[in-house]
């Protein structure tokens, strides 16, 4: 597990990275189109897959960890249709997507990325078994009641109401030899380079965890049945916050430092954008020069952590020795040196993982310029 933590972490990292310059750019031109245009609905949805693709690595890292989810109460038909709508588009045309959900399912106590990756693992699993021949993908949602006396009740789970979801595939079924090794981790028949091995072990963990159950059926050439259940709640589920206004700048002076340029050029851009001055660098030693050679006409710092020659916490303390007041803004991909708690040990205003959406690192700037006026050089 200690060997699976650190490779989550290299793969964190870099991933993160890549995120970063996807959801900055996309952002970006999300900004220079029409609100109503066909394009910029076909943005939000880059945006929307990126953000999800993040949280997919932070449960990479949780699961690495063995760390606790946060789970609240979520409509489950709300992640199922965002589900689907992101494997519309990757389905090839030989396979038939049959849809059957009932919006009136209720409700259950769940991390809804967890829930959305076990609908995409599921689907893209029965999808791989019709690749040669097509078929037909069907998946549905309803409510299903369990008695103590119910026969085809699951084993695994006590009587109640659940949330059932059946995802069926008309492919080639699986040998009775696999079918009790489906999820063991790393177990595939797939060819090498076509799966992990890893897929239908991630969901049996997560639906264990969420004290739900899965099930399958199925039939050699005629294809595989999955259920999955969820025990429903009796609660409301938890709504998004409304969108904070962003605020501007006034053009205060932000240096900002990452190697990788595409990250510095589109943290620059979009802060121009919103009304601030900044200077944006890839080298932190170059960053380190040109910051003593004027330490009074910067207004915030924003660097990288992990940079080669100088990482971003040894350009921090760097900094701080120079001139302790500046705010600064510590941002990685993942570190498994430099927490949030020893960064502010250290004097860094905040530590924050990428990728960073627009709204949040506005936010993040504002504060601490805020903080900083409001907390002048000698004030006590």
């Amino acid at each position: 597990m200690e060997a699976i933590g650190t490779l989550a972490g290299g793969i964190a990292h870099d991933f993160n990275n890549i995120l970063s310059a996807i959801l900055g750019f996309s952002q970006i031109v999300l900004d220079s189109l029409p609100p109503d245009s066909t394009v910029y609905a076909e943005q939000q949805q880059i945006i929307k897959a990126s953000l999800r693709a993040k949280d997919l690595v932070q449960h990479l890292l949780i699961f690495s960890r063995k760390q606790e989810h946060q789970k609240s109460a979520v409509i489950i038909g709300h992640v199922m249709t965002e589900a689907i709508q992101l494997l519309r588009a990757s389905l090839p045309s030989t396979i038939n997507f049959e849809i059957t959900l009932n919006h009136k399912t209720g409700i259950i106590l769940a991390d809804a990325t967890q829930i959305h990756q076990v609908i995409i693992n599921i689907c893209t699993n029965a999808a791989h078994a019709m690749e040669m021949n097509g078929g037909t993908l069907s998946v549905s949602l309803d409510k299903r009641q369990f008695s103590e006396r119910d026969q085809d009740k699951p084993v695994e789970i006590p009587p109640g109401e659940y949330a059932c979801i059946i995802v069926s595939d008309t492919g080639k079924g699986i040998d009775p030899l696999h079918l009790r090794r489906i999820y063991e981790p790393f177990f595939t028949t797939k060819p090498t380079g076509k799966g992990t091995g890893m897929g239908l072990a991630v969901v049996h963990g997560i639906v264990t965890s969420h004290g739900g159950a899965i099930d399958v059926q199925t039939v050699i050439g005629q294809g595989t049945t999955f259920r999955i259940y969820f025990p429903l709640i009796n609660m409301e589920a938890t709504t998004e916050p409304k969108p904070e206004s962003i605020p501007s700048g006034n053009k205060e002076h932000i240096l900002i430092v990452d190697d990788e340029e595409a990250i510095a050029m589109f943290t620059s851009t979009m802060l121009k954008r919103n009304g601030y001055i900044t200077t944006a660098i890839s080298d932190s030693r170059e960053a380190l020069k040109i910051f003593k050679q004027n330490p009074e006409t910067f207004d915030l710092l924003i660097t990288d952590q992990t940079m080669p020659a100088m990482t971003g916490f040894e350009l921090a303390k760097a900094v701080l020795a120079i001139r302790s007041d500046i705010p600064i803004l510590l941002c990685t991909g993942f570190s498994s040196v430099v927490s949030g708690e020893k960064a502010l040990q250290a004097g860094i205003s905040d530590f924050i993982m990428k990728p960073i959406t627009k709204q949040v690192l506005f936010q993040k700037v504002e504060l601490l310029l805020r903080k900083n006026q409001q907390n002048p050089k000698g004030s006590l």
